[in-house]
């Protein structure tokens, strides 16, 4: 198991920034180094209140980007292929493939099962 340094861990909290996930006095009271493990176990319930929070600041375009995937995979009347962008400049004499960068299945899956709020 994997543990973590305490000594590190007081000096990351001598500043008076309001962690409630990491207390000075919980890590003086400790009698060896914390498991990685444990730290991340009492973090999951925060991050779950967190995360709904944390999507609708990194993707806060999340229904239109899903409607533009929904209406890529429509316009091929559900054949299954390669679901694609194309990321540059299109068929040239020396390019016979304009670069792309395939869409992972659970973003489509994603999109395809988005429901907004």
């Amino acid at each position: 198991m994997i543990d973590v340094d305490r000594e590190c861990l007081l000096q990351f909290t001598k500043r008076a920034w309001n962690r409630p996930w990491l207390k000075r006095s919980e890590l003086w009271a400790m009698d060896s180094d914390p498991s990685v493990l444990t730290m991340i176990r009492n973090i999951q319930p925060l991050m779950r209140e967190l995360d709904p929070k944390i999507n609708k600041i990194l993707y806060p375009n999340v229904a239109h980007d899903a409607a533009t995937v929904k209406h890529l995979i429509g316009r091929f009347n559900g054949r299954q292929g390669l679901y694609a962008l194309q990321t540059g400049p299109g068929f040239t004499q020396r390019l016979g493939l304009p670069p792309f960068r395939p869409l992972a299945q659970r973003v489509l899956a994603f999109a395809e099962n988005y429901e907004s709020d």
